[in-house]
């Protein structure tokens, strides 16, 4: 097993992406899930990150994107939220116009 970097809060980079990025902790870096002030401020420092390495993904975001930048969790229907709201991207609108036609 590789051994883990230990960087922010003494986890590893890519621990603090993945519960960024899905709201759990996927690679079980963590001894229990971090505070929601730890990962609010994890989200100020490393957001825009994990932003880019989720680009591109058709109506997703990241679990701190839901979190911390619009203040509610992931809804069920993130697709049809994000129109109601004018926060689609224009591949995402293209999308959407192809499927309407």
């Amino acid at each position: 097993m590789a051994k883990r970097s230990r960087r922010a809060g003494n986890y590893s980079a890519q621990g603090w992406r993945a519960v960024l990025a899905f709201g759990r902790d996927h690679f079980h870096d963590f001894p229990k899930m971090p505070a929601l002030a730890e990962l609010r401020a994890a989200w100020q420092a490393i957001g825009d990150r994990v932003m880019a390495e989720r680009a591109g993904r058709l109506f997703q975001r990241p679990w701190g994107w839901w979190k911390f930048e619009r203040g509610i969790d992931p809804p069920d229907d993130p697709a049809t939220w994000l129109e109601a709201h004018d926060l689609l991207t224009a591949e995402e609108r293209r999308h959407l116009t192809k499927q309407k036609d």
